[in-house]
C-alpha cells in the first residue's frame, strides 16, 4: 500500500500546484541560475561549445533527438574525431552531462578530450516524446520499458551515429545506470551490434537487482498492483511533465532553507552523500531532472528486484509470456553475448548498483577491461553523473581507459 500512497501524493501535488506553475515562468527568471531557463542545447552554447541536434525515427515510429558535441573549444586539426555515444539513466536526459558546467561535466570533458560527443535521449523523456503514428495522449505511446528502448532506441542511434561519422566499429560507449541496462540487452539479443561498438564503459551497471538496497526494493512486491492501479487511472507516463520538482527548484531548493529536503529527494534512494553533491547548483539539476519515461519502465526494474538477480524481459504473466517469449517465465538476457571489451565503474554507497550485483554481471562477460571501485566510500549513484569531484575520482580513469580503444 506504501506505493499506493507515494503514488497518490505525487498526483495530488501534481494538481495543486500544476496550473500555478504552468501559469508562471518555472524556473524563476529571477534565478542565479541562468541555466534552469536553457533546454540542453543553450546550455552547451551558454558554455561556448559547438552543438548540434539530430533527430531520428525508430522502426516503431518514436521520433528521439540526438545533442551532438562535434568537438571542445579549440577544434584544433581537422582529424577525424573518435564518436561516443553517452547514454542517460532512467528518468533522465542528455541534460545530466552538462548541468554541472564546464569543469564538472562529462560531456564537456569528453569533448575537450578529443571525442565527438553524442547525447541521447530515449523514447519518452522531454526531449524524446514524439511518434510519427501515436500522441502522447495515446496509453500505446507509453507502452514500453528498456526492452523496446534497447530493441528500437539504441539501434537507431547507433546505426545513425555510425552513417553519420563513417566510423561503424570505431565508436566507444558510456552508460550510467539504464544506459547500461539497455546497452547488455540490445548486445545479449543483437549480438551484431558488438562488432559497431569499440569498447563500453558502464558507469553503476544494472543488469541484475538482487542485492539492491534501496527502499525501491521494499516496494517492488507492490508491482503488479501498482501497474494495474496506474492503468486503470489512465496514469502511463511517469514524472513526464516535470510539475513537482519545478516546484521545488522554484520554491523549495533555493534561498528557502529547505535545501536538505531537496538533497534527500536524490539521497533516499540512491545513497547518502552530502559532501559531493553541490547545493547551489540543486535548482538547476532539479529544472532538468527528471525528464520523464513510462510507468511500464518503473515496473520493468521492479520485477528485476523481484527476479533476485536474473536479468530478464518484461514479465507480462504466464500466459502473455507463452504468447511473446514461448515459456511462462520472461526469456533471460544473456550477458555471455556481450562480445564488446566492457569496463565496468562502480561506487560503495550505491544502492542500486550494488558491489554484488555489478560483480556478479561482470563476471559474465566475455571482454573484460576492468572492474573499478571509485576511491571514495560515500560514492552513491547519482555521484557518477552530479559529484564535486568526479573529475578527478571517476573521470581521469574513465579517460585513460577509453584512450586504449582511441
Amino acid at each position: 500500500m506504501l506505493i499506493c500512497c507515494v503514488y497518490a501524493v505525487i498526483i495530488l501535488i501534481g494538481r495543486i500546484v500544476g496550473e500555478e506553475i504552468v501559469n508562471q515562468n518555472v524556473p524563476s527568471a529571477n534565478s542565479t541560475h541562468p541555466e534552469e531557463n536553457m533546454n540542453v542545447p543553450e546550455i552547451i552554447t551558454y558554455y561556448g561549445y559547438p552543438v548540434e541536434s539530430h533527430t531520428i525515427v525508430t522502426k516503431d515510429h518514436y521520433i528521439l533527438t540526438l545533442h551532438r558535441i562535434p568537438y571542445g573549444k579549440t577544434k584544433g586539426n581537422n582529424k577525424t574525431r573518435q564518436p561516443v555515444i553517452v547514454q542517460h539513466a532512467f528518468l533522465e536526459s542528455s541534460a545530466d552531462f552538462v548541468v554541472c558546467g564546464e569543469e564538472k561535466s562529462l560531456a564537456f570533458i569528453l569533448a575537450n578530450n578529443g571525442y565527438d560527443v553524442w547525447l541521447t535521449n530515449s523514447r519518452g523523456n522531454k526531449y524524446s516524446r514524439q511518434n510519427q503514428v501515436l500522441s502522447t495522449d495515446d496509453k500505446e505511446f507509453w507502452d514500453f520499458s528498456f526492452d523496446e528502448m534497447a530493441k528500437y532506441d539504441l539501434t537507431a542511434i547507433i546505426d545513425y551515429v555510425a552513417d553519420i561519422t563513417l566510423q561503424s566499429g570505431n565508436i566507444q560507449y558510456i552508460g550510467h545506470s539504464m544506459g547500461t541496462t539497455m546497452f547488455f540487452a540490445l548486445m545479449s539479443e543483437q549480438p551484431e551490434y558488438n562488432k559497431k561498438i569499440k569498447a563500453m564503459m558502464a558507469l553503476a551497471p544494472v543488469a541484475g537487482l538482487k542485492y539492491i538496497t534501496s527502499p525501491i526494493s521494499y516496494l517492488s512486491p507492490f508491482a503488479e498492483y501498482y501497474y494495474r492501479m496506474s492503468n486503470f487511472l489512465g496514469q502511463y507516463k511517469l514524472l513526464a511533465d516535470g510539475i513537482v520538482t519545478q516546484f521545488l527548484a522554484k520554491y523549495g531548493c533555493e534561498k528557502s532553507g529547505l535545501e536538505k529536503m531537496c538533497e534527500n529527494i536524490f539521497f533516499i534512494f540512491t545513497g547518502y552523500d552530502e559532501s559531493q553533491l553541490d547545493e547551489k547548483n540543486l535548482p538547476v539539476i532539479l529544472s532538468h531532472s527528471p525528464a520523464g519515461t513510462s510507468t511500464k519502465t518503473l515496473i520493468h526494474f521492479a520485477q528485476e528486484v523481484q527476479a533476485k538477480g536474473r536479468f530478464q524481459h518484461f514479465d507480462y504473466g504466464e500466459e502473455e509470456n507463452l504468447k511473446r517469449y514461448g515459456s511462462p517465465s520472461p526469456k533471460e538476457y544473456n550477458l555471455g553475448n556481450v562480445t564488446v571489451p566492457v569496463a565496468v565503474f562502480y561506487g560503495d554507497n550505491d544502492w542500486l548498483a550494488a558491489k554484488k550485483d555489478v560483480e556478479i554481471s561482470y563476471n559474465k562477460l566475455p571482454n573484460k577491461i576492468e572492474i573499478y571501485r571509485v576511491p571514495y566510500p560515500k560514492f552513491n549513484h547519482i555521484d557518477f553523473v552530479w559529484a564535486k569531484d568526479a573529475p578527478k575520482l571517476l573521470y581521469q580513469r574513465l579517460l585513460k581507459l577509453m584512450r586504449q580503444f582511441n
